[in-house]
């Protein structure tokens, strides 16, 4: 195990899980979809910080748990992510838009991000998880 701030968003590495893995959190509202993501992206070789089902929820992982990137979903009961989008784009984390809805919903300051669209394949939700962070 790590020892105090060894994995602290200020220890200036990449959230690198136990096995080097990329280590991402999804944040979603939908609890089965939550789990069909994470299974997806552990089948694939990354490592699942954890699920946050709000936008608070997302932020306080943020501020405590080293991330190389995030799959989000546009809106969480009704609550839409663009203070998370902007949080994690000024930590230079990057992160995958999943959602059902079109490109002009998604937050204005980043419509050029990727996007997968639900409902998703396993397949092309690996393949842009590992374009955008890297291969486990």
């Amino acid at each position: 195990m790590a020892g105090a701030g060894e994995n602290s968003p200020s220890a200036g590495h990449k959230g690198e899980g136990t096995k080097g893995a990329p280590r991402i959190l999804i944040v979603e509202d939908d609890a089965l979809l939550g789990m069909a993501v994470e299974d997806a992206l552990e089948i694939h070789g990354m490592e699942v910080a954890g699920i946050a089902t709000s936008v608070n929820d997302a932020l306080r992982t943020l501020e405590t748990v080293p991330l190389d990137g995030a799959i989000l979903d546009v809106s969480l009961n009704g609550q839409f992510v663009d203070e998370l989008a902007d949080a994690l784009a000024e930590r230079g984390v990057p992160f995958i838009f999943l959602t059902a809805r079109r490109v002009d919903a998604l937050p204005a300051a980043h419509r050029e991000r990727p996007v997968v669209s639900k409902p998703f394949r396993e397949a092309d939700l690996a393949e842009e998880a590992n374009r955008q962070f890297g291969p486990a």
